[in-house]
């Protein structure tokens, strides 16, 4: 694999994962799924970059030192960021974890972000 395809599998595991949340309960099997999918492309691309920083406008993503664009889930990501007034052009780097919560006999995948740190540009 290599490293454009892996940042391409991640975003498109990320743009599946958000979508999934919005139709599923967090304990769900296909979020639990999606969840899982995400953490193993994001260890993909820590493979040959990190941190992955990424901006984004309302209808692409820069990540890498360049900009991803033309496909749907450029846009559609670049749109949600864009949507929840997040500043277009602004960039950010998460470092997260990802855990199984077990919490009253229940079981589910926990992201726990450890840290956030916004680019001025």
């Amino acid at each position: 694999m290599t490293k454009d395809e892996a940042i391409l599998r991640f975003f498109q595991s990320l743009r599946l994962m958000f979508k999934t949340a919005v139709m599923y309960k967090l304990d769900h099997p296909a979020f639990i799924h999606c969840v899982e999918d995400l953490k193993g492309r994001a260890e993909d691309v820590f493979t040959f970059v990190s941190p992955l920083s990424v901006g984004f406008t309302p209808r692409s993503l820069f990540a890498d030192g360049r900009f991803w664009e033309g496909e749907k889930t450029f846009r559609e990501l670049g749109m949600l960021f864009h949507l929840r007034k997040i500043k277009s052009g602004a960039a950010f780097d998460i470092a997260y974890t990802l855990i199984e919560n077990t919490f009253r006999g229940s079981t589910s995948i926990q992201l726990n972000i450890k840290d956030i740190k916004i680019e001025n540009r």
